[in-house]
């Protein structure tokens, strides 16, 4: 047993069980943008109407939507999940229905069940960068400690719980990876084929979801197959060929709503800012206080040496992937003319590329001095305490000072934690559906049930890895004891 235990370590559904038990306490109970509540509107017309018409149509701020502008991915995605609620009984009276008040669309409360799924998609967004780092040759307490500084030290944490399509594009980009990273290792050309269908059918999903995301991904993934001594032509052409399909049904929505097969990335260059804008927006995208990548994901700095390791290696292919991602989102984002994504939190357009950064910041180095630890320490925690602030606190509240004026961002005050770090230390200010419900007074039964179920998920699995953890600390002993005896 102990020899197994050393081998695996724990198994990745203990590690969503934990990362989940987490998430569950932070959900808000509301919406937290325009994009997110006509996607979910959406969502309910094609699940019980079967149409991409939002009837009555939102109306909000004196903008109207009988059609969703953005992608469709997270729209499709809600509609199983609606399915399971009315099935089990568990919707709401707004379940099959458009509510047509302000309050009634931003506190719509059937969202506050199906809501969960952006929580599910990123606790096994976590669990898959477990398995990814199990499979590149990390130990198993470092695989979870990377998987662990994705879930708690990233914006992941905070955009868990809010209704943008990022965090499903993350996993997609991630298991496309996972895909492409596997079929190298295949010994069979069939099988190395079948990977790079799998992978094709989730960069045509991504697609469909964040199609911008698949701009960036696609020149990685390609330059992955051609990079690599196992993968051919028809590797390629098969990632490829699985991935048209959804571009031409992507393409076809886009036309069928909005008279364009672009969608409404037809138009977002109309007001490209030239060279000037590309040197605001390229620090911006990086380091500034309002939207910087590593300003609120400082453990992405230690991603660089870890990848500089990576290509010295054996995953060269893996390095090749991980730096074009990084190199294509900022050459993509730094042209983007709105690249601090409007009234949001944090650098959202870069949350498919926090697992890969996760992976390569913690990238084994047999050298490693004890100073630099430290410092990632430091940044992790420094990662934890900003992504807290979206965690908890009403980040989109918190975001007044970059939505109409990029340059705004630049601003120390556009930083949430250096804004409102003192707000979380106040539980007044936190924004959780579980602590109105219990401040109220009057907790559902659904409240309590889903405490409790949380509380259960932490409970276990925390106690499965200090379990494990102490296996493997004494399986070393063994041997020597038994040979003394």
């Amino acid at each position: 047993m102990r020899s197994r235990v050393r081998e695996r370590g724990v198994g990745p559904l203990t590690v969503f069980a934990l990362v989940l038990g987490v998430y569950l306490p932070t959900l808000s109970g509301h919406h937290d943008s325009i994009d997110g509540m006509v996607m979910y509107q959406q969502a309910k017309r094609v699940a019980f109407a079967h149409t991409l018409q939002i009837d009555p149509p939102v109306v909000w701020d004196g903008l109207r939507f009988g059609t969703s502008p953005w992608d469709e991915g997270l729209t499709f995605a809600y509609v199983p999940v609606l399915w399971m609620l009315d099935a089990l009984g568990l919707g709401t009276s707004t379940l099959h229905e458009v509510p047509t008040s302000r309050e009634g669309l931003l506190y719509d409360a059937s969202h506050v069940r199906a809501g969960v799924l952006n929580a599910v998609v990123s606790a096994a967004t976590v669990a898959l960068l477990y398995l990814l780092a199990l499979r590149v040759g990390f130990a198993w307490p470092r695989a979870l400690g990377s998987a662990l500084c994705l879930a708690f030290a990233s914006p992941l944490f905070g955009y868990q719980r809010q209704d943008w399509a990022q965090p499903l594009a993350a996993l997609l980009l991630l298991s496309a990876v996972w895909h492409v990273h596997e079929a190298t290792e295949e010994p069979s050309p069939a099988q190395r084929a079948g990977r790079c269908v799998v992978a094709g059918v989730l960069l045509g999903w991504l697609t469909m979801t964040r199609s911008e995301s698949t701009l960036v991904a696609v020149v990685p993934l390609v330059l992955a197959c051609a990079t690599s001594r196992s993968l051919g032509i028809r590797d390629l052409g098969c990632l490829l060929g699985a991935c048209i399909p959804f571009v031409l049904l992507h393409c076809e929505i886009n036309r069928m709503e909005g008279g364009s097969a672009f969608g409404h990335h037809a138009s977002v260059f109309a007001n490209f800012g030239g060279v000037r804008g590309i040197m605001i927006a390229a620090p911006g995208v990086l380091v500034s206080p309002g939207r910087g990548l590593f300003v609120f994901y400082p453990l992405a700095l230690f991603a660089v040496p870890g990848w500089v390791r990576m290509m010295r290696g054996e995953r060269r292919t893996l390095g090749w992937m991980i730096g074009a991602l990084f190199a294509a989102s900022v050459a993509l984002f730094s042209i983007w003319p709105v690249w601090q994504g409007g009234a949001s939190w944090g650098p959202r357009f870069f949350a498919p590329l926090f697992p890969p950064l996760a992976l390569a910041a913690l990238w084994p180095d047999p050298h490693e001095p004890r100073w630099w630890r430290c410092l990632r320490l430091a940044a992790v925690a420094i990662g934890f305490l900003m992504a807290a602030t979206g965690a908890i606190l009403p980040a989109i509240g918190l975001d007044s000072t970059c939505v109409f004026r990029a340059r705004d961002c630049f601003l120390p005050s556009a930083n949430p934690l250096i804004g409102h770090g003192l707000w979380l230390l106040r539980p007044g200010q936190y924004d959780l559906f579980v602590g109105e419900r219990l401040s109220a007074g009057s907790p559902s039964v659904a409240v309590l049930l889903g405490i409790a179920a949380s509380a259960s998920l932490v409970l276990a699995s925390g106690a499965r890895i200090a379990l494990v953890w102490r296996l493997d600390r004494m399986a070393p002993l063994g041997p020597t004891v038994l040979q003394k005896s």
